[in-house]
């Protein structure tokens, strides 16, 4: 039987979120649950939800158009191994330094697979501020 980190305590107030370098796109996350699984992993059930934005499908101009919500991706049940996530928040940090193709595989548990990939693009400029990443609540979830 698996046993509870943190006698099963809710972490619902550790929240992140990353964006696309154009603001577009975002996935955003709240932790529910953490656990030690059999293997001595430390297992976070995680809440994640994928959301993009796009200029209005109808219309046939741009110039009328506005961007708006384009597409919703509700995950409520991923499970995410914590040493996967410290190593992603690693990667990123030497990735503001030196921007990279970079993915970590951050589940790969109970016939779940989520990965979080970077790169570049010539159209974008790689830097903290455009990334937007905030994982400053990561780094304090043991």
């Amino acid at each position: 039987m698996a046993k509870d980190v943190g006698n099963d305590k809710l972490l619902g107030a550790n929240s992140w979120s990353l964006l696309s370098a154009d603001g577009w796109n975002k996935v955003t996350g709240t932790f529910i649950r953490k656990w030690m699984s059999l293997e001595d992993d430390v297992l976070l059930l995680t809440d994640i939800s994928i959301t993009g934005d796009f200029w209005q499908r109808d219309k046939e101009e741009v110039n009328d158009a506005k961007i708006t919500l384009d597409f919703i991706v509700q995950l409520p049940q991923v499970i995410i191994k914590e040493n996967a996530l410290k190593e992603l928040i690693i990667e990123i940090d030497k990735w503001f330094s030196e921007p990279r193709e970079m993915g970590i595989e951050l589940s790969n548990v109970c016939y779940q697979s989520f990965q979080i990939t970077f790169g570049m693009k010539d159209e974008f400029i790689c830097s903290q501020i455009n990334l937007s990443v905030q994982f400053d609540i990561l780094k304090n979830i043991e």
